[in-house]
């Protein structure tokens, strides 16, 4: 008799009815428990009707996001799922992001360069909290004239880093378009509540989403790495990057089995065997010997 936990109904190509695939104008979508089409699961799940999807803004109505088929071999021109879900396929794990420049299959990504200085270590000006209590609006003043466009940083956070209130962050909801030289204060509408209260003296900074507008890992980092790429992904594009689980990977340097590797500091989206100089460990050879310019199978473990 077949484990209910880990019977032939929890991951076989067909789910039983708690798993049913729905569609959406003919498109099978992932269920509401977060069961995509392919067979692999999505956390949170996010179905755009729960509680999920009311956390990162998107609903069965609008939202800008049309939830579809959690396919790591395809991209798209627009946004089918929040930045930074995570899908589990079997042995590998991947995160969604946006591309800022084309790149092929087998790199290393990282962040954008996103913090600003004049959008750190600003001043809070007001704390107001929303009458729903999921959301709560904080008042700061950026430093010097860089003005914020509408939802520059929507799905990203805003941080306490000194004084009053640190140590608190929140993912971003929504905010405005901001003039510096009109009003030196904007209001960010955050998820979550202020536990700590702040205070003029409280220091806060802006971050974009770290799988927003990703880069090819530069040899000189400067950002986190955030994934790998499955296929060509193209320029300003939406899609899956692998972080978890054996995937080729461009090598610097011979690699052979069982070292550990990490970013290259000498060819942009490589990885090379680990060093004294460790930049970041992202995985473990699990294949025979590659040399430089060569494709490495890695075993990832990078988030």
């Amino acid at each position: 008799m077949a484990n209910p936990m880990y019977g032939q109904n929890k991951f076989d190509n067909k789910v039983d009815v708690k798993g049913a695939l729905t569609k959406s104008g003919g498109i099978p979508v992932q269920d509401q428990y977060g069961i995509a089409p392919l067979g692999g699961s999505i956390i949170p799940p996010f179905n755009g009707a729960d509680s999920y999807g009311d956390l990162y803004g998107v609903s069965a109505t609008g939202g800008g996001i049309t939830l579809a088929d959690a396919d790591p071999y395809t991209e798209s021109a627009t946004q089918l799922f929040p930045l930074g879900s995570t899908l589990n396929l079997g042995d590998r794990v991947f995160k969604y992001a946006q591309m800022n420049g084309a790149v092929t299959a087998g790199k290393v990504l990282q962040q954008a360069a996103n913090i600003i200085a004049n959008h750190s270590q600003m001043t809070a000006t007001a704390v107001v909290a929303v009458s729903t209590g999921d959301t709560v609006e904080i008042s700061v003043e950026t430093q010097g004239d860089t003005d914020i466009t509408a939802n520059q940083y929507q799905e990203g956070y805003l941080f306490v880093n000194d004084a009053d209130g640190e140590g608190q962050s929140w993912k971003i909801k929504s905010h405005p378009a901001h003039d510096h030289s009109a009003d030196a204060s904007i209001v960010i509408t955050c998820y979550g509540k202020v536990s700590t209260a702040l205070a003029t003296a409280s220091e806060l900074c802006l971050t974009t989403n770290p799988y927003k507008d990703v880069i090819i890992a530069p040899t000189a980092e400067t950002g986190m790495v955030v994934g790998v790429t499955n296929i060509d992904m193209t320029d300003d594009y939406f899609g899956w990057l692998q972080v978890r689980g054996p995937k080729a990977l461009l090598a610097s340097g011979t690699i052979v089995l069982g070292q550990q590797v990490s970013r290259s500091g000498g060819t942009a989206g490589a990885c090379l065997v680990q060093g004294d100089d460790v930049l970041f460990t992202i995985g473990q050879s699990m294949a025979s010997t590659v040399v430089s310019g060569e494709y490495a199978l890695i075993d990832l473990c990078i988030a």
